[in-house]
């Protein structure tokens, strides 16, 4: 994910800066919703929550879209399935009384 400016440019209008930054939080939104359709769930958690923040660079007393905190909160738990899934798999895997 490429490097973002956190401040306006001495020869930029605030209203550019407002624009591009709302402008890049609906292209991490649109990044984590296919990471989370994709089934990469760490990847998709870090898009949205890089959306959130771009959204409130771009205004700080903006509120967030009910619709982004949703697929972040999806994506985390579908994260976390994921990971109880694997530590059950290597659990097995370990602890199995038959001989390799």
């Amino acid at each position: 994910m490429g490097k973002s400016p956190k401040k306006t440019r001495e020869h930029e209008s605030e209203e550019t800066f407002t624009e591009a930054k709302e402008l890049q939080a609906k292209a991490y939104f649109r990044l984590g919703s296919a990471k989370l359709a994709l089934g990469s769930f760490s990847s998709a958690v870090r898009c949205f929550e890089c959306s959130i923040s771009a959204t409130k660079d771009a205004d700080p007393t903006a509120i967030i879209e009910n619709v982004v905190l949703r697929r972040l909160n999806d994506a985390k738990r579908a994260k976390n399935h994921q990971k109880k899934r694997q530590r059950k798999k290597f659990k097995s895997i370990f602890l199995s009384d038959k001989p390799v």
